[in-house]
């Protein structure tokens, strides 16, 4: 079907750019006020569950070096006695703040 010449003279002139402005205005307030604060949050989020891991195999790593070096001073159950004392002392301070 052609559109008439009527049609075409009924449409203001740079209506587009002003359909596209609008829309990118809110485009813009979108970003601005729902993606930036969620990205920001899900950062947050990430880099404190790495930093939890690491933190955690850092843990794991120092109790087994401590371990292998108090055996070769003290005999096995000197050293499942001082390092079971330094976790028993950890838990208690963390279950007195409870």
């Amino acid at each position: 079907m052609k559109k008439s010449t009527k049609d075409k003279e009924s449409m203001p002139e740079g209506w587009n750019e002003s359909v596209l402005n609008a829309v990118d205005s809110v485009v813009d307030k979108a970003n601005t006020m729902v993606v930036k604060p969620a990205h920001k949050v899900a950062k947050y989020f990430v880099y404190s569950m790495v930093t939890l891991v690491l933190i955690l195999v850092i843990v794991v790593v120092l109790s087994i070096a401590s371990f292998r070096v108090l055996n070769l001073a003290l005999p096995v159950w000197g050293s499942y006695l001082s390092i079971g004392a330094v976790f028993v002392l950890i838990g208690s301070i963390f279950w007195a703040k409870k």
